[in-house]
């Protein structure tokens, strides 16, 4: 903000920015909580990368080195996309099977 702001050097417009900043992560933090700074919070989200692809890491008390390929992307419970979901019927029109009507 500061570098292609024409007022750069007054304070007006950094104050401001922070008081919107710490509204909205009160009010998201208030409305979903936790799960909320977890996802949404850019100052949380970039910590979490760069733990993720640290290559040390933590098995207990005893601290290990890891690779960071294996912990650079969050685990999800099933997968995001398979074959059979690009069949179905909810799938947008551009993506269904056109069949020909008959008469």
């Amino acid at each position: 903000m500061e570098l292609v702001y024409p007022y750069s050097t007054e304070l007006g417009p950094v104050r401001l920015w922070c008081a919107i900043y710490v509204a909205l992560m009160l009010l998201g933090g208030a409305l979903f909580g936790s799960t909320f700074y977890a996802r949404a919070d850019p100052f949380e989200v970039y910590s979490s990368l760069v733990a993720r692809l640290s290559v040390w890491g933590r098995r207990g008390d005893a601290l290990v080195v890891r690779s960071p390929w294996r912990t650079s992307t969050p685990s999800r419970s099933g997968p995001a996309w398979s074959p059979s979901s690009r069949c179905s019927s909810a799938a947008p029109p551009s993506t269904r099977s056109r069949t020909p009507r008959g008469g």
